[in-house]
């Protein structure tokens, strides 16, 4: 005669069975953390003779004193920082690029020419990006430009035919041209500075994603929508290597944009699965900022000398806000976890008392911080420390 299953064992059965479907059906925290690194927007902060500066709602104003110092008229204007001034563009304005000083004063005026997307400058010569082509001009004054020819120079045919790569050096910085042969393929301009810290390119239209730019070598993929493959080239050897990437099932849920941090031996990129939570099927999505129905984030890791590949994989409802080669923060139940990157241990918590639920949260990494701001009002609420150990 088989023995009946014990009354305590019955209950512990239906409370498990409770506890996952809240878990998976009813509970989710009413949260939504976007990180502007993730996609290809442009940052809202810059850094200036050590202070910080914001532009939010036609204004720029010092991170700390929170005083304006400058209005701009173009709801689409953004802002950089080089050679100790603040650059300002606006795109409905005549004069499209300002430079302004910590005080808001007004030191140079320029007429970009063209439907200017993005910039770069380097000493006294501007890098100049549009949506089909790449500029380069040397500010000759404080208000006028002088157009400098990119003499591009061919460097190899793809071992697949898809497109011809062109290269221009100089003194100032470097510029790629990738010369796509399918026509319904947009042709891919970048930029990048003579010190490589920063490049520009239109990474929202391009078929090719450059992931490094190193001095003799690059890195790219084809595109990360279908992200499979990842190329290495060698300017030294002329030669192409083509690996393929074995991705877990978060292969289709990197961001629209690759996390813009990679040092000499790693690329870095950030990824999120997602999973419905709801009972009636629901239209499948591999991103979103929402963390309702957010599974877990991946943070991978390349090795770029043999295309080994390391993942660090967060708990679920915890959001990466920011990654680098030696540390991860997270945001999860109300603190900021600091994650050592070879072990993933936590290494340091900070306080997260202003993320409240039903909350909508933009978090943006300028220098030494992460600047956490409201996204329903762009009020700037926390200054999260990177250097916090």
């Amino acid at each position: 005669m088989k023995k009946k299953i014990g009354v305590p064992l019955i209950i512990v059965i239906i409370v498990a069975l409770l506890v996952l479907i809240y878990r998976f059906y009813v509970y989710y925290p009413d949260l939504t953390i976007r990180v502007t690194a993730l996609y290809d927007e442009r940052s809202n902060v810059v850094e200036c003779e050590n202070d910080y500066f914001i532009l939010s709602d036609g204004k720029i104003t010092n991170a700390d004193t929170r005083e304006v110092i400058y209005s701009v008229k173009d709801n689409n204007s953004f802002i950089k920082s080089y050679n100790e001034l603040i650059w300002v563009f606006e795109n409905n304005s005549n004069d499209k690029l300002k430079a302004i000083d910590k005080n808001g004063n007004l030191k140079k005026h320029y007429q970009l020419p063209g439907n200017t997307t993005d910039f770069l400058i380097n000493d006294d010569v501007i890098f100049a990006l549009t949506s089909d082509e790449l500029k380069m001009f040397r500010l000759t004054s404080d208000e006028h430009l002088e157009r400098i020819d990119i003499a591009y120079s061919f460097v190899f045919h793809s071992d697949d035919n898809r497109f011809d790569l062109y290269k221009y050096s100089c003194e100032f910085g470097e510029c790629l041209y990738f010369d796509m042969s399918d026509t319904n393929d947009k042709d891919a301009f970048y930029a990048i500075d003579n010190e490589r810290n920063e490049v520009i390119g239109a990474r929202e239209t391009n078929i090719i994603d450059l992931l490094s730019y190193e001095k003799d070598k690059i890195y790219y993929t084809r595109s990360h929508f279908t992200l499979e493959t990842m190329a290495e080239y060698s300017f030294k050897d002329n030669i192409e290597k083509i690996s393929r990437l074995e991705f877990g099932k978060y292969a289709r849920g990197f961001f629209q944009r690759f996390y813009p941090c990679s040092n000499s031996d790693s690329i870095l990129l950030i990824a999120q699965t997602i999973s419905s939570r709801s009972f009636i099927k629901e239209a499948r999505i591999y991103y979103s900022d929402e963390m309702k129905n957010h599974d877990h984030d991946y943070l991978v890791i390349i090795d770029k000398h043999n295309f080994e590949l390391k993942e660090k994989k967060t708990k679920t409802f915890e959001r990466i806000i920011y990654a680098d080669s030696e540390q991860a923060i997270t945001y999860y139940k109300g603190k900021y976890l600091t994650y050592s990157i070879n072990d993933w241990k936590v290494t340091d918590k900070q306080s997260a008392n202003e993320i409240k639920e039903g909350g909508s949260y933009n978090f943006v990494t300028c220098g030494d911080y992460i600047f956490v701001f409201d996204n329903e009002s762009d009020e700037l609420l926390n200054k999260i420390s990177i250097n916090c150990t």
